[in-house]
C-alpha cells in the first residue's frame, strides 16, 4: 500500500487549531421571537446580522468566501469522481502542496506537504510534522471521490421502436426514483489515441442535457398511485438518446443504422465535439450520467 510509505508523519506534540463558525452568543437575544419571555437559563441560537471571516485552515489567511460557498464551488466542479480528484488537485497545488510520483523515490522534508493520486479518481494528501520524528503515530481523515450514479456500460448502444437508448447500470445505492423525468447529460474519463500512437485519458462535460428516463404516463401505469413506483432497473432504467438515425442505401432506399455498433455514433460525435477531436481517436470511454450541468445555486 502506498499508505505504508508515508507512515509515521505525525509530529511528537502538535495541536489542532479549530476555527469557530458563530460567534459567541449572549444569553438572551432581543431580535429573537419571545426571548424576553423566557427566562434565560438557556442559550438561544440567533442568527447574526453577517458571516464573521472565517480563516485559512492552510494558509493561515483570513478568506472572503465562507466555507459554503467553497462547497458549492467543488460539488459543481465534481461532476464525477475523475472530476473532484481534478479539483481537490488543483486546489492543492494552489494551496502549496507538492505532487508526488508514486513509483519514485520520495524525499519528504519536516514541514513539508505532498500529494499523490491514483487512476485519476483517488487522491492521498499529507503533511510532514515540523517536529517529525519516526515512530510517532499519524491522523488519518478518509472520504470519498464517487457517489451513487448510473455509469455507462461497456456496450452502451441499444435501440427499441425507433429509440436509440444508452445502456447503462446503477453504482451504489441511489434513490433511483429520482432520475426519471429528468434533462440529464454525460461526464467522465475519455481515452484518445493521438498521432504518434500513444494513448491520453482527458476528463469531459457535456454541459447541455442530452439524455433523459421518461416514465409512463399515467394509463399505462394505472396501479402506480396504489403500489407505488417500482421501476425495473435493468429495463426501466435505460435513458433516450434520440430517435433512430437512418441511412440512405445504394439504391436509394433508407435503411435503419446498424445496431452491432458498441457506441451510438450521436454519443460519439457529442463528445467528440467536446474535447475538440475527431471520432476516430476515441478509443474508449468511462462515463456517468449525471445533471452536473444545472449549477448548484449560491
Amino acid at each position: 500500500m502506498a499508505l505504508s510509505r508515508f507512515q509515521l508523519l505525525k509530529p511528537p506534540h502538535t495541536s489542532v487549531s479549530t476555527v469557530s463558525l458563530f460567534p459567541r452568543l449572549p444569553s438572551s437575544c432581543s431580535s429573537c421571537p419571545r426571548s424576553r419571555q423566557r427566562p434565560s437559563t438557556s442559550r438561544r441560537l440567533c442568527i447574526p446580522s453577517s458571516n464573521p471571516p472565517i480563516q485559512d485552515s492552510i494558509n493561515g489567511e483570513t478568506s472572503s468566501s465562507t466555507i459554503v460557498d467553497g462547497l458549492l464551488d467543488f460539488l459543481n466542479e465534481s461532476w464525477t469522481q475523475f472530476h473532484a480528484t481534478a479539483e481537490a488537485k488543483r486546489q492543492l497545488i494552489a494551496a502549496g502542496f507538492q505532487l508526488l510520483n508514486e513509483s519514485s523515490d520520495w524525499n519528504l522534508q519536516p514541514g513539508g506537504r505532498y500529494f499523490f493520486t491514483r487512476n485519476m479518481s483517488c487522491l492521498i494528501a499529507f503533511a510532514v510534522g515540523e517536529k517529525y520524528r519516526v515512530g510517532n503515530g499519524i491522523h488519518v481523515i478518509a472520504a470519498h471521490t464517487d457517489s451513487p450514479c448510473l455509469k455507462l456500460k461497456p456496450r452502451t448502444a441499444s435501440s427499441k421502436s425507433d429509440y436509440l437508448m444508452v445502456n447503462v447500470q446503477t453504482y451504489g445505492a441511489g434513490l433511483w426514483h429520482t432520475w426519471f423525468d429528468r434533462d440529464l447529460s454525460v461526464a467522465g474519463r475519455v481515452i484518445l489515441k493521438a498521432g504518434d500512437g500513444s494513448f491520453t485519458h482527458t476528463l469531459v462535460k457535456v454541459k447541455r442535457p442530452i439524455l433523459r428516463v421518461p416514465t409512463l404516463a399515467i394509463h399505462l401505469d394505472r396501479s402506480v398511485n396504489t403500489d407505488g413506483f417500482k421501476p425495473n432497473l435493468e429495463s426501466h432504467l435505460v435513458p433516450l438518446l434520440a430517435m433512430k438515425l437512418k441511412e440512405e442505401s445504394a439504391d436509394g432506399s433508407i435503411q435503419p443504422c446498424s445496431s452491432k455498433a458498441t457506441h451510438h455514433s450521436l454519443l460519439l460525435e457529442v463528445l467528440a465535439k467536446e474535447l475538440d477531436c475527431k471520432v476516430n481517436e476515441i478509443m474508449g470511454i468511462e462515463l456517468n450520467i449525471t445533471g452536473g450541468y444545472m449549477q448548484i445555486a449560491k
